[in-house]
């Protein structure tokens, strides 16, 4: 199993969040046997089990991902971020048997939680994974996806912004197939923190199921802040019903639409 490790994405500025980020994590997936990474700037977080990788101030985003992953001594990573928190239990042999498809069909990249199932062409004899087409939008993603550590080496470029990643980095992607996502939700999670403030809803829940989210650096969205995030999102899904999927991919890069 030490062929993967599963690395979280973050930075110092977000140092707060850790604490409950490992507590959920630890709570959901308590059997993990994968070395866990953290991405940092010049801090580090001091749990069992969590490695955290610091990579110098903060310069951009895709320059501290090259820098983290060159650490990381395992062929493949799980990617994730701090802000992702899982909603119901990980089960690890699910995971391994995932991990071991991955290399049996040499992907190059298998995203557990695809969301537009439309997207994906069904690979012969297992009916939970598709394969995601070149050109589409957002075929670069680091939610919650296994990766050939190198090939997420040739898609990232110093450069990137978290945004360039998913955009112009899906664009990246086209060289490559064996590009997979799974048809069901593997690693189940809530987006808590929203352009630095919390989902007040996804803040509620997490607190509910005892996760330590008291620290005053956390900052819940107020009602004009949910009004235009609810916007956001609504204008979000009626673009990718009505644009088709490659021409969307264009529109997204050129006027840099989410």
């Amino acid at each position: 199993m030490n062929e993967l490790a599963i690395l979280v994405l973050s930075c110092d500025k977000y140092a707060f969040i850790w604490k409950p980020y490992f507590q959920n994590l630890k709570m959901m997936w308590p059997d993990c046997p994968y070395k866990i990474y953290l991405l940092t700037n010049n801090k580090k977080y001091i749990a069992q089990n969590v490695t955290s990788l610091c990579v110098g101030n903060d310069t951009m985003w895709g320059e501290n991902l090259t820098k983290a992953l060159k650490k990381i001594t395992e062929n493949y990573v799980l990617t994730t971020f701090d802000d992702l928190f899982f909603t119901s239990n990980i089960n690890t042999n699910k995971i391994y048997r995932l991990f071991e498809l991955f290399k049996e069909k040499n992907m190059n990249y298998l995203k557990l939680n695809y969301p537009r199932k439309y997207d994906l062409k069904s690979i012969e004899n297992h009916t939970q994974i598709g394969e995601i087409p070149r050109g589409i939008s957002y075929r670069s993603s680091a939610v919650a996806t296994i990766w050939k550590k190198a090939v997420l080496l040739d898609i990232n470029d110093n450069a990137y912004s978290a945004w360039d990643f998913e955009i112009k980095g899906s664009n990246r992607t086209n060289k490559y197939d064996k590009w997979y996502g799974s048809l069901v939700q593997d690693m189940p999670f809530l987006n808590l923190i929203i352009k630095g403030k919390c989902d007040p809803n996804v803040y509620k829940y997490f607190k509910e199921k005892g996760i330590d989210l008291s620290d005053d650096r956390l900052v819940i969205m107020n009602y004009k802040d949910q009004i235009r995030y609810e916007l956001r999102k609504k204008c979000s899904a009626l673009f990718h019903r009505l644009v088709p999927n490659k021409k969307g991919a264009r529109i997204r890069e050129k006027f840099h639409l989410v």
